[in-house]
């Protein structure tokens, strides 16, 4: 766990060695250890907890959301680098890779799903982001751009994207008082980077690359506009 100072600084705020990863592990470690180290008033103050797609790691928490008054307000979402990239890289890339176009499809792709997890600050502009992503796919394969097999997998990945809204679109996420617009698990990994490879780790005001790289233009934007007048 990491914890980030108010100055924005990221420390380590708790080194655990799990013997399994089965969910009971992460609710005694959310439910007790924490609550034992850092007292229920401090745990009470928590906002939001970033984790990757580790069914375990994020079902466990809710359920303490649910049912205990010391947690009701801590909200949990999703690391974007694990929800996102890492099964756009799996999932998308290889077909992306056998289109002609694909290169050009894929940047504008990742930029479009990244946006929704960084960029967006309401439900409207989510949504719409996805009714601009339909259009554009189905022209595309109308034109005889992308294939049968190419479109139905990135429906398939949008699909899945869409059902996760509530734990990755930044409308949710910037709700979030005090949090620094978490939206990747990065200074833990940086942290365990260190411990296990003796590596330089960067702690202060880590910010996703990812937002970096997209944030540079509005290009959507424009999109947005066009797809509204036609």
């Amino acid at each position: 766990m990491a914890v980030r100072t108010a100055t924005g600084t990221t420390l380590p705020g708790n080194l655990t060695i799990v013997p399994s990863e089965q969910k009971w592990v992460y609710h005694s470690i959310y439910s007790l250890a924490f609550r034992y180290l850092y007292s229920d008033e401090v745990c009470s103050r928590n906002r939001l907890l970033l984790t990757d797609e580790d069914d375990a790691e994020y079902r466990s928490f809710e359920a303490l959301i649910d049912t205990s008054r010391i947690f009701a307000k801590s909200k949990v979402m999703l690391c974007s680098f694990h929800a996102i990239w890492l099964p756009f890289k799996k999932d998308l890339l290889p077909k992306l890779d056998s289109c002609v176009h694909g290169k050009v499809y894929g940047e504008w792709l990742y930029k479009l799903f990244m946006h929704q997890s960084c960029v967006f600050e309401n439900q409207e502009q989510y949504r719409k982001s996805h009714l601009i992503l339909t259009k554009v796919v189905q022209d595309a394969f109308e034109k005889g751009v992308i294939d049968q097999v190419l479109k139905d997998v990135i429906e398939a990945f949008q699909t899945k994207i869409a059902t996760k809204e509530i734990y990755l679109a930044h409308w949710v996420r910037k709700e979030r008082q005090n949090c620094y617009n978490a939206m990747t698990t990065l200074p833990v990994e940086s942290i365990n980077s260190h411990i296990k490879h003796c590596t330089k780790a960067s702690t202060l005001n880590n910010t996703s690359r990812s937002l970096i790289m997209i944030t540079t233009g509005k290009w959507l934007y424009s999109l947005c506009l066009d797809v509204d007048t036609n």
